[in-house]
C-alpha cells in the first residue's frame, strides 16, 4: 500500500510513504531488483489476524512482525509501532481497510512528517518566538540604536547560514526549485543560480556545516531516499558567529561591552 500527500503549491511533487515492518530479531526484510536491495512492504489484513509481506515469494518471511515502521520516498524512517497481530478492529463500510491500531498510526506518522516537510507555514511556536523577537528588536532600536544595528547584522548572518541547510532539506522531499525561489521570495533563477555556481563565501558555509561542496550537497540531495543532511555543527557555528560579532564590537569602542 503506498501512501500518498500532495503539495498544494504550485509546480511542487507528491510525497509517497509506504509501510515497512520489522521483524522480531531487528531487520526490516528486503529483496533483490536486480543489483540492488529493496526493502519489501507489509500490508496490514482486515479479515484475519496479523497481514502479509508484498515482494517476490523467494525470500519472503514466514513470520509476522514486531513493529511496524511507516517510510517514506524522501529517507525519513518513523519510529517502530509495537506490531500486534490480534489487535484493532474490523473497519467499518468505507473505511480503509487496516485491522489493527498500530497500522492507522503508521499511516498517521507518515502523514504528519509529509504535512510538515510540504508547508510552508511557520509553526506556531516558532511564529510566536519571532514575533517576541521583533518586540525585543524595536525595543533596542529605540534605547540601544547601535546595540540594534550589530543585532540586525547577526540576524543577517544567521539567515546565511540558514538558507542553504533549508534548500538542501527542500531538494531532499522533491520541492522545486520554483517553490524554493517562491518561499524565499526570489526568483527561481536567482536561486538555482546561486548554488549551481556558488560563491566562495556559500561554499566556505556549506563546507563547514555539512563537510560537503555545494555540489556534493545538491547531488546527494537530488538522489531519491537520500534524507536531509544532517548538521551537527549548527549550535557552534551559531556561537562562534555571535563570539566573533561580540569580540569586533568591543574591539571598535577598546573595552568591555556590558
Amino acid at each position: 500500500m503506498t501512501w500518498i500527500h500532495t503539495d498544494d503549491t504550485p509546480g511542487a511533487t507528491r510525497h509517497a510513504g509506504e509501510l515497512l515492518a520489522r521483524l522480531a530479531g531487528g531487520k526490516i526484510p528486503t529483496y533483490r531488483v536486480g543489483k540492488l536491495l529493496a526493502e519489501r512492504p507489509f500490508v496490514d489484513s482486515w479479515d484475519h489476524p496479523g497481514g502479509r509481506w508484498q515482494g517476490p515469494e523467494h525470500g519472503r518471511p514466514d513470520e509476522q512482525p514486531a513493529y511496524l515502521v511507516p517510510a517514506c520516498e524522501c529517507g525519513w524512517y518513523g519510529a517502530d509501532i509495537p506490531y500486534d497481530v490480534h489487535g484493532g478492529e474490523v473497519p467499518r463500510p468505507g473505511q480503509t481497510p487496516m485491522r489493527h491500531g498500530a497500522s492507522r498510526t503508521a499511516q498517521a506518522a507518515w502523514r504528519d512528517h509529509a504535512t510538515a516537510a510540504l508547508t510552508s507555514a511557520t509553526p506556531d511556536t516558532h511564529h510566536q518566538a519571532l514575533a517576541q523577537l521583533a518586540a525585543l528588536g524595536a525595543e533596542l532600536a529605540n534605547e540601544r540604536p547601535r546595540a540594534a544595528l550589530t543585532l540586525s547584522r547577526q540576524l543577517r548572518e544567521i539567515a546565511a547560514l540558514l538558507e542553504p541547510l533549508a534548500v538542501a532539506g527542500a531538494l531532499a522531499h522533491h520541492i522545486t526549485w520554483d517553490t524554493i525561489g517562491g518561499d524565499l521570495g526570489q526568483s527561481r533563477q536567482a536561486v538555482n543560480g546561486r548554488y549551481v555556481r556558488p560563491s566562495a563565501d556559500l561554499s566556505d558555509r556549506v563546507h563547514r556545516l555539512t563537510g560537503d561542496t555545494v555540489e556534493a550537497l545538491l547531488r546527494t540531495t537530488r538522489t531519491p531516499g537520500t534524507p536531509p543532511p544532517a548538521v551537527t555543527t549548527w549550535q557552534d557555528e551559531v556561537r562562534q558567529l555571535l563570539v566573533t560579532s561580540t569580540q569586533q564590537d568591543q574591539d571598535q569602542v577598546g573595552t568591555p561591552s556590558q
